[in-house]
């Protein structure tokens, strides 16, 4: 089974979990679900090898990145992301295309009207101005602000890594970014 498949069949499963049979009690609790869906603007710099020369660049981003996610527990949430991000850099534009797995936790229980949180995920890339695939990691840390009891704005700062190490090209991008998003807790 090829990568693209395994990662897409872990998140598929991770969102088809059942909901806990006990009513919630408030946003974060055990058998909640997760829809997010984020924005976010960035600037990267990365390295590529090419033929044995190394050049440096940078590049300003946009990010997307829509998510599912079911809390296992109190405060812990797993599920799957999809990552779409937009480069450009000296006159030149790309589009990558990511899916991967998602574990996010928050901190606080009750009602509230905030919930800080910390996040990770994993992610496979096909880029399209290359046609090259990529792997990487994402971590953020953040706030989710209560609007109403099941709507809350998203507010985080993130750091992405993505490597390629292709037969001709080899890249590692380093992205550090601002995102601001939506997120809906049902429950």
């Amino acid at each position: 089974m090829n990568k693209t498949r395994a990662v897409m069949l872990a998140a598929a499963a991770l969102a088809a979990l059942p909901m806990s049979s006990r009513a919630q009690a408030y946003a974060v609790d055990r058998g909640s679900y997760i829809l997010q869906g984020s924005a976010g603007w960035s600037s990267s710099r990365f390295t590529t090898e090419i033929a044995g020369a190394t050049v440096h660049q940078r590049s300003t981003d946009v990010v997307l990145t829509p998510a599912v996610q079911y809390f296992v527990r109190p405060g812990l949430a797993l599920g799957g992301q999809v990552n779409v991000l937009h480069s450009a850099s000296g006159g030149n534009s790309s589009t990558a295309y990511g899916i991967g797995p998602k574990a996010t936790y928050y901190f606080g229980r009750g009602e509230r009207t905030y919930y800080p949180y910390i996040s990770a995920g994993a992610t496979y890339v096909r880029e399209t101005f290359s046609h090259a695939n990529a792997v990487g990691g994402d971590g953020s840390a953040g706030a989710v602000f209560m609007l109403t009891r099941s709507v809350a704005l998203d507010g985080s700062l993130y750091y992405r890594h993505l490597q390629n190490n292709g037969d001709d090209v080899k890249q590692r991008i380093n992205n550090f970014g601002l995102g601001i998003g939506v997120t809906a807790f049902a429950f």
